[in-house]
């Protein structure tokens, strides 16, 4: 409505002197497809979340290469990643990166380097950070708690078999960590993200899992 007044910046201002600034850095800085879906038929059946969002967060040239490496391999699976709200503004920009060994490493990785792949919802949302500080605000349309999380698409590379895991994308239980329940993926180049889930109140996502969920066509286009 402020921008159809074309009063944006005079009512932003009269908030806080620098949150226009702030909103044009933003814009101006988000590289990332960000497209809420409205149409029923558009979004992931069986996630417990109507605030769905089509995500392309690659830059072209990474995309390319996810599709080429796509047809070399046995085409690609899904699978969820869960974050606290804090580090989205980097996925938003640069897409998900094996932070592991470096100062930007949000959790221990104790199951070895890469970027952690949940096979299920509820597993995704424990690692959004749900019930701790700093996971909303207080007059947020989604309540003082919100959490996020995003359905990736990632090449089906190496081995299924665990016990002959080549090491760039680790399956359950493969030989290099016989208990981890989750994908890992040391490969930066085999995995972006498909879809943003925003989950308000207390909303969970137990029992759903990824090789079950419906995928739309035109999630992958």
């Amino acid at each position: 409505d402020m921008i159809k007044r074309g009063c944006l910046r005079e009512e932003l201002e009269a908030v806080h002197p620098l949150l226009y600034k702030l909103l044009r850095w933003i814009v101006g800085t988000n590289r990332c497809h960000l497209h809420y879906l409205t149409d029923s038929s558009m979004r992931v059946e069986g996630v417990h979340t109507e605030h769905q969002f089509i995500l392309r967060s690659t830059p072209p040239e990474k995309e390319r290469a996810f599709k080429q490496l796509k047809q070399e391999h046995r085409g690609t699976f899904y699978a969820f990643h869960g974050s606290g709200l804090g580090n989205w503004h980097s996925i938003l920009r640069l897409g998900l990166k094996n932070f592991s060994g470096t100062e930007k490493q949000s959790h221990g990785a104790v199951y070895g380097p890469g970027i952690y792949m949940a096979v299920d919802g509820a597993t995704a949302l424990f690692y959004a950070g749900y019930g701790h500080v700093g996971t909303g605000w207080q007059h947020s349309q989604f309540g003082a708690s919100v959490k996020c999380s995003a359905l990736c698409e990632i090449v089906n590379y190496g081995p299924e078999d665990g016990k002959h895991c080549t090491g760039q994308l680790h399956r359950p239980k493969c030989k290099h960590s016989t208990s981890s329940p989750h994908y890992r993926v040391e490969m930066e180049e085999l995995v972006v993200t498909r879809y943003l889930f925003i989950y308000a109140n207390k909303i969970n996502n137990t029992g759903v899992l990824a090789k079950d969920l419906k995928i739309p066509k035109n999630a992958t286009v």
